[in-house]
C-alpha cells in the first residue's frame, strides 16, 4: 500500500470526527444547538441535589415556579429549609447592583465558540443561606479546570472554584460546568454541608450530544459514499476497493469509541459493561488483526487495573489510552503492497 493510500483511508477515517466538529461550531452559531442557555430563567428549569453522608430524605430541588419575560421565580424545596428567589432575564439577581448570581448557577460563554479569554471570577449571592448570613455576597475564583467523572453526569469539563468571603476567608467550594455554568457539587464550610448534582434538564451535555449525532451520521455518510464507491469499480477493482472500504469503516468506528465513548461516556454501560466492552473488541481486533490488537489488550489490562484496584476508577484510564485507535493505525501501516494489489486506486 503506498504513503498516499495510507493517507487518504487516515483522511476517511479521521474525517467524521473533523467534520463533526466543523458542524457543531455551525449549529452552536445558529443556536440550534444552545449557544449560552440560562438556569432558571425558562418555567420547568430544575436541578436535583443530593446532601452527601445524610440519611434520607437527602434530595433537594432548585426549580423555576413561574416565568415571565422580565423576571422568573426560582424556589429551592426539599431536604433544606425551604427558599425563593427572583432572577431578571439574563440570570442575575433581582434587586442586586450590578452582576450577582446565584450559588447554583454562573455566566460562562460556550467553549465551542469561545475566542476571548474566559471568566475566571464572579460575584453571587448565598440564596440558601449555607455559607453564612442568608443574602450575603460572595468572590468565587476558579482554582483549576478538570474533568469531573461522575456514574450519573457521566464526564463533564469543570471548573473548580472557591468562595470568598467580602474579608477574603473562604468559605466554601463550588464545582461548575465550564460548559454552561450550573453547579455540580457544593461543600459549605460552615456548616459542613456538601451536595452534588444528580438530575437537571438543563442542557449540560448539548455539545457531547449534538457531537455524538453529527459524529455518528457523518460516519455513516462516508460508508455510504465509501460502498457506492467501491461497487462501481470494475470487476477486477471489486476485492481491493472493498478492503479499502474496510479499512475507512473500520477506522472510524475505533475513531468513534475511543472519542465519543471513552471520553464523554465512560459510565455508559458501567464500569463491568466497559470492561466487557472492551474485552469484545479487543479479541475481535485480535481475529481480524493479530498481533496489531497488542494496543486494545494493553488498554483493556490499564482499565482493570485502574478500576479495580486504584481507587480512581475506570473512567480515565479508558479516556487517556486510545488503544483500539492505535490497533488500527499500527496494521493501517503494516499494509503492504501485495496486501492490497487490487486496492490502489483511492476513492474519489
Amino acid at each position: 500500500m503506498s504513503r498516499k493510500h495510507r493517507l487518504v483511508i487516515m483522511l476517511c477515517a479521521f474525517g467524521p470526527f473533523l467534520i463533526a466538529t466543523g458542524l457543531l461550531q455551525l449549529f452552536t452559531i445558529l443556536d440550534l444547538n444552545p449557544r449560552d442557555p440560562v438556569f432558571g430563567v425558562d418555567k420547568g428549569d430544575y436541578a436535583v441535589y443530593r446532601i452527601e453522608g445524610q440519611p434520607e430524605p437527602n434530595e433537594f430541588t432548585v426549580a423555576t415556579t413561574d416565568a415571565t419575560a422580565a423576571m422568573s421565580f426560582v424556589a429551592i424545596d426539599g431536604a433544606v429549609p425551604q427558599r425563593l428567589f427572583k432572577l431578571v432575564a439574563n440570570g442575575s439577581l433581582l434587586g442586586i447592583s450590578g452582576d450577582a448570581n446565584s450559588i447554583f448557577w454562573v455566566p460562562i460563554d460556550n467553549p465551542v465558540l469561545r475566542a476571548a479569554p474566559e471568566i475566571r471570577q464572579w460575584r453571587v449571592r448565598d440564596v440558601a443561606g449555607w455559607f453564612g448570613a442568608l443574602g450575603n455576597d460572595y468572590d468565587v475564583k476558579v482554582d483549576r479546570t478538570f474533568i469531573l467523572w461522575d456514574s450519573i453526569l457521566q464526564s463533564q469539563a469543570s471548573y473548580a472554584t472557591s468562595l470568598y468571603d467580602n474579608g477574603g476567608k473562604r468559605v466554601g467550594e463550588i464545582v461548575f460546568d465550564e460548559t454552561c455554568g450550573l453547579a455540580f457539587r457544593l461543600k459549605s464550610y460552615v456548616n459542613g454541608m456538601e451536595a452534588r448534582l444528580i438530575d437537571t434538564n438543563f442542557p449540560i451535555s448539548r455539545n457531547r450530544n449534538w457531537l455524538h449525532m453529527l459524529h455518528a451520521l457523518v460516519i455513516i455518510l462516508v460508508g455510504l459514499m465509501a460502498w457506492r464507491w467501491a461497487a462501481a469499480g470494475k470487476p477486477v477493482e471489486l476485492l481491493g476497493r472493498r478492503h479499502t472500504v474496510s479499512l475507512i469503516l473500520s477506522g472510524a468506528l475505533c475513531i468513534f469509541l475511543d472519542t465519543q465513548v471513552d471520553i464523554w461516556e465512560p459510565f455508559l454501560f458501567s464500569k463491568e459493561g466497559m470492561i466487557l466492552l472492551h474485552a469484545l473488541v479487543a479479541l475481535a481486533l485480535t481475529l481480524l488483526w493479530g498481533r496489531f490488537s497488542l494496543p486494545a489488550w494493553i488498554e483493556l489490562i490499564v482499565i482493570v487495573m485502574f478500576g479495580y484496584v486504584e481507587r480512581t476508577g475506570i473512567s480515565p484510564m479508558a479516556a487517556f489510552f486510545p488503544g483500539i485507535s492505535l490497533s488500527w493505525l499500527g496494521m493501517l501501516l503494516a499494509q503492504t503492497p501485495s496486501a492490497t494489489k487490487e486496492s490502489q486506486s483511492s476513492p474519489d
